[in-house]
């Protein structure tokens, strides 16, 4: 198995916030490294905030976590359509 490197990580990054802008969030996500090890930021795209999304991971455990948080928002920003339950006629 070949090492992960920062190019996937930036390019998982970069699909990520493709999907945030296309349904129209102030809200985007870098990563940075520090300590030779990633860590993902969530911030504002006017600036004002900025908080932690992830803890610092090995570079593979963090391209796995990205991976992971795109398949949980993807699945977010889904058009979901369900059939609510029908009620019952109450009987007196």
């Amino acid at each position: 198995m070949s090492r992960t490197t920062k190019a996937q990580i930036r390019q998982v990054e970069t699909v990520i916030n493709g999907m945030l802008e296309r349904q129209g969030y102030n809200v985007r996500i870098f990563v940075q490294w520090a300590y030779g090890r990633p860590r993902a930021h969530l911030y504002d795209v006017c600036g004002q905030m900025q908080s932690d999304l992830s803890p610092r991971l090995p570079t593979g455990e963090m391209y796995r976590w990205l991976c992971a948080f795109e398949a949980g928002l993807n699945l977010g920003l889904m058009d979901h359509q369900f059939n609510a339950p029908v009620e019952k006629e109450k009987r007196q």
